[in-house]
Parts: C-alpha cells; structure tokens; sequence
C-alpha cells in the first residue's frame, strides 16, 4: 500500500546535496488510524519509517527496499489531530550497496522520531 497522496500529502519540499527537506499534511481521517487507536489517533512507527522510504522513493525516482534499521527512536506520540503537519529531513549517501539514510521527523522542535536505515535499489 502507497502512504503518499493517501495518508500524507507533500505540501513543500526542498533537495540539495544529499539533503532533503519536507513539509507533510497527515490525513488524520485515513483508515489507518480507525484502529491504531479509535479515538486516540497514534501514527505507528512502521508508517513514519514507510514515510520516509516514500519520501526518498520520490526524490530519486526509484524503488527502494528497507535493508537495515540500525538506530530507530520514536520520541513523541505523532497524533495526526494535534500535529497536521510534519517537517521530515533525510540525509542520505548513495554508495555502492545501496543508499545509507538518516531521518528526523518534527513539529516546532518537538522530535517525533530519528532513525537511521539502509536500503537498497529495486530497479
């Protein structure tokens, strides 16, 4: 399942060096979060992570598959009907074996999460 243009929406971005920067609309309306939890909307953690690779996926125009995940923190509970809007920032270092990423995901200084992943390229 696509996360984007469903469950987020880019609303601005930005791209230099190996460096990306994103401004997301989360959906809080989407299914996912009729159970994950009623009433009490929690993003999980493997969709913040599923953002990310899209998010990447997007920019370089090409398929990714989650390799590694060697440091994964989710700091905040990301509430879509108190955060509507998530600053995403990737890092990333293309290299032989694949693409090495560092990721943060935030709301005026408030860190929902940091991991850093490997992956590799599909295509």
């Amino acid at each position: 399942m696509r996360l984007i243009n469903d469950f987020f929406t880019i609303r601005q971005q930005e791209a230099q060096d190996g460096k990306l920067s994103y401004i997301i609309e989360l959906n809080a309306d989407h299914l996912i979060y009729t159970g994950h939890f009623p009433g009490q909307p929690v993003t999980p953690a493997v969709i913040q992570m599923q953002v990310v690779q899209e998010l990447l996926e997007y920019h370089l125009r090409k398929s990714l598959f989650f390799q590694r995940l060697p440091v994964s923190k989710f700091l905040h509970i990301l509430n879509p009907q108190l955060v509507s809007h998530l600053h995403v920032h990737i890092a990333y270092q293309v290299e032989e074996s694949g693409i090495k990423v560092k990721a943060t995901g935030e709301q005026y200084s408030i860190i929902f999460f940091r991991l850093s992943a490997e992956f590799i390229f599909l295509d």
